[in-house]
């Protein structure tokens, strides 16, 4: 046998072989890329047409208005998921995002909208949501909100401040995927006058806008951003057992102000918040546990007269309590009491001739009653946290800043923590910072949602305190004071 000419032979078949099969393969390989790229183009045509269409809900005849279809899509009733494709123009719009949703809905009635949020969030989306809270209480949300919650989504609710007004947060609006880049704005935005629940798809004359105008989504992002901004500084200021009244406060203090002037009561108070600074700082504690054990101290003496606790002892025990609910960690007893002996002696030696005469267990007692005269609301929230978030706001200005809050800090020789919320107290600090640094920024408050009669009533109440500081002699009048003052029995002897 000639080997040549069969392994000629053989070449030639497999060469035959390819040459025709080539092109085959070729075209085939052709064809499946044509395919994806007319799929890939035909769903970008159809994800632009459904961010720029208006979709109409028309009683129980179904929907119009919903790329491709052309015509009416009516819902087969006899099919227990016949909502799914009423609820697909919703549903399509968060199972596209990419980077955000930012929700801003009185309600949401529909437990499949959660779920795609849910799923949203756990892609890696950043979800918000803003909702009513009337109306997650008074619904089946409840449960939904609260496995967003618990799924890592952000959530504020509005509540009405004011009993004597029931207004609601009445938006209907998801912005999606917004971003700013080279003075160009873009993202997605749903809106229309549609409540997400089951009657708005099927019973109600409804509408859905959806728009990619960046004009139009960047309104609603801003306008989403103040909202949701300033409804978590109120949630977070809300403590209403806490903010008083100021005819309450002076109702409450009518024992002391018997015997001592409102000035002089005034600068008592000043004296301990200046004793609770001091023994925060040798004892190395945050700004933040300072200002709650000052709040603490403050909040026990707006029910209580000056004789029942001396303010003395109150005040290293509301440092010791407001350390362990902030977190700080628990200062040991032998610290706390060997760091009120030294401060007392070198640093306000001017107002007590003697040593501080109390010990850990008079400490611990008096938490006790400190803890059950604050009801064990024990949580304080500080206006820190809006100030930073104002800041940001304003455009960052570290000089602005640090006087700000420096300013915070003073308010709180004041009764401003008492009478006003957190956020209201940064925006009158930041005001008055504003204006010792001749920073123009009228245009700026004037956009903020805020009673602006608070906030000067704020001012006031920190320039007056300054103005009493500019005549008031600590050492000279302070040991004075302390004598008049109304006193509980009298302090142990060692």
């Amino acid at each position: 046998m000639n080997f040549n000419v069969v392994f000629s032979n053989k070449l030639l078949i497999i060469s035959s072989a390819a040459a025709l099969l080539g092109p085959y393969y070729a075209w085939k390989y052709f064809i499946s890329v044509y395919k994806s790229l007319r799929r890939q183009y035909d769903e970008e045509v159809i994800f632009h047409a459904r961010h720029d269409c208006v979709v109409m809900y028309t009683g129980s005849k179904g929907m119009s208005g919903w790329p491709p279809y052309k015509g009416r899509i009516v819902p087969d009733i006899t099919n227990e998921n016949c909502l799914d494709v009423l609820y697909e123009p919703m549903i399509y719009f968060i199972n596209t995002a990419e980077k955000s949703l930012d929700v801003a809905c009185m309600m949401i009635g529909i437990n499949k909208i959660f779920e795609a949020l849910i799923v949203a969030s756990k892609k890696g989306v950043k979800v918000r949501m803003l909702l009513n809270r009337e109306h997650v209480n008074n619904t089946h949300m409840l449960s939904n909100v609260r496995e967003c919650i618990r799924q890592g989504i952000e959530v504020q609710m509005y509540i009405s401040h004011i009993p004597e007004m029931s207004s609601i947060m009445h938006y209907k609006f998801i912005v999606k995927d917004h971003s700013e880049s080279g003075g160009y704005s873009s993202g997605y935005l749903f809106t229309g006058s549609m409540n997400i629940n089951r009657s708005a798809v099927m019973e109600n004359y409804e509408d859905i806008v959806f728009s990619s105008d960046q004009y139009v989504v960047k309104a609603f992002h801003e306008n989403f951003e103040k909202c949701f901004r300033y409804i978590k500084m109120e949630n977070e200021s809300l403590n209403q057992q806490w903010l008083l009244d100021k005819q309450d406060l002076i109702r409450e203090r009518q024992h002391d102000l018997a015997i001592l002037q409102e000035d002089e009561y005034q600068k008592i108070f000043i004296f301990f918040s200046s004793v609770i600074q001091t023994l925060g700082e040798q004892l190395k504690l945050r700004q933040q546990v300072i200002a709650t054990a000052t709040v603490y101290f403050k909040r026990f003496y707006a029910r209580n007269s000056l004789k029942c606790i001396d303010p003395l002892l109150l005040a290293p025990t509301c440092i010791f309590l407001a350390s362990k609910v902030e977190e700080f960690g628990v200062i040991s007893n032998s610290r706390l009491i060997t760091t009120c002996q030294t401060v007392i002696k070198n640093k306000f030696g001017y107002a007590y001739s003697q040593e501080f005469p109390y010990r850990t267990n008079h400490i611990l007692e008096c938490e006790f009653y400190l803890l059950e005269n604050l009801d064990c609301c024990l949580i304080v929230y500080q206006p820190y946290r809006p100030l930073l978030q104002l800041i940001q706001d304003i455009g960052h200005e570290e000089q602005l800043l640090t006087l700000a809050w420096r300013i915070v800090n003073d308010s709180l020789r004041t009764d401003v923590s008492l009478l006003y919320p957190p956020y209201q107290i940064a925006i009158g600090c930041l005001q008055i910072a504003c204006v010792i640094l001749q920073k123009d920024h009228k245009a700026w408050f004037a956009e903020l949602n805020v009673d602006i009669e608070k906030i000067q009533e704020i001012a006031r109440y920190i320039i007056n305190l300054f103005e009493l500081w500019k005549t008031y002699d600590e050492k000279k009048e302070i040991q004075g004071l302390l004598g008049k003052m109304p006193k509980p029995k009298p302090a142990p002897q060692r």
